[in-house]
């Protein structure tokens, strides 16, 4: 790796030392995982009276495969939506144009939403959006309407009874 230059001067190597501790650590985990998950399986193949290779071609002839396909298809179209979107953000202050749209106002709220009920990874890209979507005076004034309106429906419901 070539380090990267800055302002006329390279920038310092990166410590090997923690890049190799790091790599030993993620090989650590992979590896207990690994050995739990084959002994938890041979335990089972064990207790079935079987080998592990015939106990696993049994659970697998079991797996009705296509509709695991279907939500694997679709759990990947999320992501590659989330990464597209991530992507026509990245350095842009808006998202169809250089100045807010009808786009921006339906993209915003959607990433708005999904932030705040941690839906979506709050990569820098999408809460700097999302910061830029709601500091709108007209953003400002839709929710003090809204406030408003809440207000007035939580004074016209009847007293709910609070448990005791």
């Amino acid at each position: 790796m070539r380090p990267v230059v800055t302002d006329g001067g390279e920038a310092p190597a990166p410590n090997r030392r923690s890049n190799v501790v790091g790599r030993l650590v993620f090989f650590a985990i992979a590896a207990a995982c690994f050995l739990f998950l084959y002994y938890r399986l041979n335990g089972a193949a064990v207790r079935e009276g079987l080998p592990l290779f015939d106990y696993m071609r049994r659970v697998f002839a079991n797996v009705r495969w296509l509709p695991w396909l279907f939500l694997m298809v679709a759990y990947s179209c999320v992501y590659l939506a989330i990464d597209t979107l991530e992507k026509a953000l990245t350095g842009r202050k808006y998202l169809a144009a250089d100045h807010f749209t009808a786009a921006d106002l339906f993209v915003g709220a959607n990433v708005n939403f999904m932030l705040a009920f941690n839906l979506l990874d709050p990569r820098p890209v999408f809460t700097d959006y999302a910061a830029r979507m709601t500091d709108r005076d007209a953003y400002r004034r839709a929710k003090e309407i809204d406030g408003k309106l809440i207000a007035e429906m939580q004074a016209a419901q009847p007293a709910q009874p609070q448990p005791a």
